[in-house]
C-alpha cells in the first residue's frame, strides 16, 4: 500500500514538473519575442508614424537631421594635401530601420547635389558618383513606402508633392549609386524583397538587386542573424576589394 501511494505521488508530479517547465519556457519565449518585437518594428512605427501631433516627430527629427549631419561631413572631409575628398568611395549600409534612415539621408544629399547644380554652384558632392553601393539588409522600405510621403505637421497636397519630389532614388537610375543590393530572408517578417523602387519593366544595372540570405532561417530571428552570416560580409568584400 505505501509502495503503490509512492508511486501515485511521482506519477502525478511528473506532469506538473512538465507543466512547469512549458510555462518557464513559454515565458521566456514570449519575452524574448515582445524585446525583438518592441525593438524593430516597434522603432519603424516610431520612424515613420504619419500622425499630424505624433509624439516621436521631434525624435524622428533629430534622428534625420544627426546623421545627415554625420553622413555630410565624411562625403565633404577634405583629403590632407586639400587637393581632393578624403573618401572617393562610399558604401552607405542599413540594416531594418537603418535602412530608412540611410534612404532617407541619401536622397536629401543628393537632392543637395541636385539642386547645387541647377543653381549654378557646381556639382555639390558628387554622392551619388561616390556611393559605388548601397546596401540595406533585412529592410522594411517595400512596407513603408506608402507612408514615406506624409510628413507630419502641415501635411497638405503640396506638401505631399513636395516630399515626393525630393526621393531621386526613385526618380533618376542617373543619380542613383551604381549598385543598390538589398538582403533578405523569408523568415523575416520585417523585411523582404523590394520591389517597389523599381518599374517592372526596367533593366537598368542600377536597380535593386534582392539577394537572399539563406543562413538567416530562424522564424522571425532571421531579422538579426544577417550579421552572423557570410553573406553579408562577402558582399561587402567583393566590394571594398573591387
Amino acid at each position: 500500500m505505501r509502495a503503490a501511494a509512492a508511486f501515485c505521488r511521482t506519477a502525478a508530479g511528473l506532469p506538473v514538473l512538465r507543466r512547469g517547465i512549458s510555462w518557464a519556457l513559454l515565458f521566456a519565449l514570449s519575452a524574448w519575442l515582445r524585446s525583438l518585437l518592441v525593438q524593430y518594428p516597434g522603432d519603424l512605427t516610431a520612424y515613420v508614424s504619419s500622425h499630424a501631433l505624433d509624439r516621436f516627430h521631434d525624435v524622428r527629427a533629430r534622428i534625420k537631421e544627426t546623421v545627415w549631419k554625420k553622413a555630410r561631413a565624411v562625403y565633404a572631409a577634405a583629403s590632407p594635401d586639400g587637393a581632393g575628398y578624403a573618401y572617393e568611395r562610399c558604401v552607405q549600409v542599413g540594416h531594418s530601420l537603418g535602412s530608412l534612415i540611410a534612404y532617407d539621408i541619401l536622397n536629401r544629399l543628393i537632392s543637395e547635389d541636385i539642386a547645387a547644380r541647377e543653381g549654378g554652384a557646381g556639382g555639390g558632392l558628387d554622392v551619388a558618383a561616390r556611393t559605388p553601393l548601397f546596401l540595406t539588409v533585412g529592410s522594411p522600405l517595400d512596407k513603408t513606402a506608402f507612408v514615406f510621403g506624409v510628413t507630419g505637421r502641415n501635411t497638405s497636397e503640396a506638401r505631399e508633392a513636395l516630399a515626393a519630389s525630393v526621393q531621386p532614388l526613385i526618380c533618376d537610375y542617373a543619380v542613383r549609386p551604381a549598385r543598390w543590393i538589398n538582403v533578405y530572408s523569408l523568415w523575416d517578417i520585417v523585411s523582404g524583397p523590394l520591389e517597389l523602387y523599381d518599374l517592372p519593366e526596367s533593366a537598368d544595372p542600377r536597380r535593386v538587386q534582392n539577394i537572399r540570405d539563406p543562413a538567416a532561417s530562424t522564424l522571425i530571428a532571421a531579422h538579426v542573424e544577417y550579421w552572423r552570416n557570410a553573406l553579408l560580409f562577402e558582399i561587402l568584400h567583393a566590394e571594398l576589394t573591387a
